[in-house]
C-alpha cells in the first residue's frame, strides 16, 4: 500500500511560517490506497501524460468523409403542400378551452 505525505509549503528559510487550517489539515492528510487502486491511478495519470505524435493528429484530422448522406438530405425535394396541409389543418379547441377554464375548488 503506498503512502503519500504532503509536505508543509514554507516560502523561505528566514520567513516565519503561518499555518492556516488548510496548511494544518494538509499535514495530517495521507492517502492511502489499494494496489488496485493504485493501478488504475497509474493508467489514469499514463493515459493524461501520453505522447502525441504528429502523424496521428494529423490522421484523425485530415481522414475522408463520406457528405454523400448530407448532400441527399439537404438536396431531397419537399412536398410544401403536405406540410402546408399539416401546419394549416384546422384544430379543435373546445376541449382545451373547457379544461383550463373550469373552476377547482378546494376543501
Amino acid at each position: 500500500m503506498k503512502e503519500y505525505n504532503l509536505k508543509d509549503n514554507t516560502v523561505g528559510s528566514g520567513l516565519p511560517a503561518e499555518y492556516g487550517t488548510l496548511n494544518k489539515l494538509k499535514n495530517f492528510f495521507r492517502l492511502e490506497l489499494t494496489p488496485y487502486e493504485a493501478k488504475v491511478l497509474g493508467e489514469v495519470r499514463d493515459f493524461w501524460c501520453q505522447e502525441i505524435s504528429f502523424p496521428e493528429v494529423r490522421n484523425f484530422f485530415y481522414q475522408e468523409v463520406d457528405l454523400s448522406g448530407v448532400k441527399d438530405f439537404f438536396c431531397q425535394e419537399v412536398n410544401f403542400k403536405e406540410v402546408k396541409d399539416f401546419w394549416c389543418q384546422d384544430v379543435d379547441f373546445s376541449g382545451f378551452k373547457a379544461f383550463w377554464t373550469q373552476e377547482v375548488k378546494f376543501k
